[in-house]
């Protein structure tokens, strides 16, 4: 986390004229802006853990798919074969 100097902040508002209270107040509003947004290592290691598990679970999915694939792509050939040997049948009948 960038180290953020609060105190240096409200002195630098007041210096161009914030009143006070409204320069502590304004900085006190970033700064907790500011923490909220950090992140923390375990929080990485979280969202990894998150993000190789749908990973993998996008790749289950596209193996489902594949094998579902190459069972239409056979029973279509079946029925290609199917086709053809009737319309040889009936061609030279």
């Amino acid at each position: 986390m960038i180290p953020f100097d609060t105190h240096k902040a409200v002195k630098e508002l007041i210096k161009s004229g914030v009143d006070e209270k409204q320069a502590e107040t304004l900085i006190g509003v970033i700064n907790d802006i500011y923490a909220n947004e950090a992140v923390t290592k375990a929080d990485l290691k979280v969202t990894h853990s998150d993000l190789k598990q749908e990973i993998q679970d996008v790749r289950n999915d596209v193996k489902t798919v594949v094998r579902d694939l190459e069972w239409i792509k056979k029973l279509l050939l079946g029925i290609g074969v199917t086709v053809l040997i009737a319309a040889l049948k009936y061609i030279f009948s």
